[in-house]
């Protein structure tokens, strides 16, 4: 009896002790702080990005430039056979870019605006399919030789650009592509139509306003400046030109008045002669006047 009652209070310590061990793990486990996520940090990248794109578009503009060398050649190559004259134009858009840039990432933008600004580049590829006479059959190899060539807008704008010609014919292709360039550039630009529309009558107001100040001070400054020799001397010329008017119109007065005198001394003989020879030549006779004493 009495070892079953040692073997009983043995198992209840240890059973008090692994329900001890239990809730001070669980205690230490509620206690201890969650594992969270890492994050990677990409403010560097994020920094670095303007000025990556601004070498890439300097390098970029050399090699479809000059083209020198296999690689140079082989980049200008492929750049003119996918985009063809477009190729030129990339160089700017990235430059566009990285200008920017800073401003987009501050406001959470720069995906949104960097796939606006690829989708102006390749309309522009359009365009120049549209505009520069690229061929009507959808050929790949037949765009890449061609915008090899400069011709059309290569593989990317030539099969996009045959596509919408198909859809919507030539007139309403350029309409839809002119309109997205424009309203897509404003919004990568960060501005408004209304805001465009604003801008441009604040421009206009200030502009006019602007001359009508300087044209007023411009006056005043002519009125109260003291007069110079070359002003002096345009005056004189200026008085000169009119007194030398004024003595020609009374010359031609006096001249006209002495025509019509002429033509009135001309006609009076011509109109005794006849009073003479009804009166069988002899003079008129005399009339004497007597006056009254």
């Amino acid at each position: 009896m009495p070892k079953t009652n040692q073997t009983k209070s043995t198992s209840n310590k240890s059973s008090k002790s692994t329900a001890k061990k239990t809730a001070s793990a669980k205690s230490t486990a509620k206690s201890a702080p969650e594992k969270q996520p890492v994050q990677r940090d990409y403010t560097v990248l994020i920094q670095a990005a303007p000025y990556i794109l601004a070498l890439a578009a300097v390098l970029i503009g050399v090699c479809v430039i000059i083209g020198e060398g296999k690689v140079g050649g082989g980049i200008r190559g492929i750049f003119t056979g996918l985009f063809a004259g477009g190729a030129y134009a990339l160089p700017i858009v990235l430059l566009v870019r990285a200008y920017f840039w800073n401003c987009d990432s501050e406001e959470g933008q720069t995906a949104a605006k960097s796939a606006c600004l690829a989708i102006v580049f390749v309309l522009l590829t359009m365009l120049l399919h549209v505009l520069g006479g690229g061929d009507a059959t959808i050929d790949v190899k037949k765009y890449y030789a061609d915008g090899c060539e400069l011709v059309g807008g290569g593989v990317v704008g030539g099969v996009l650009g045959e596509l919408l010609l198909r859809g919507f014919g030539k007139v309403c292709t350029l309409i839809i592509l002119f309109t997205a360039i424009l309203f897509l550039s404003l919004y990568v630009a960060g501005i408004t139509p209304r805001g465009a529309v604003i801008w441009i009558a604040y421009k206009i107001k200030f502009s006019g306003e602007k001359r009508a100040e300087k044209r007023a001070v411009n006056e005043e400054k002519r009125r109260t400046a003291p007069k110079s020799r070359q002003q002096i001397r345009e005056e004189e010329y200026l008085e000169y030109l009119r007194e030398k008017k004024k003595k020609e119109k009374e010359a031609r007065i006096a001249a006209e008045k002495a025509e019509r005198d002429a033509a009135k001394k001309a006609k009076k003989p011509a109109e005794e002669a006849p009073a003479q020879q009804i009166s069988g030549g002899m003079p008129p006779a005399t009339v004497y006047h007597v006056k009254k004493r």
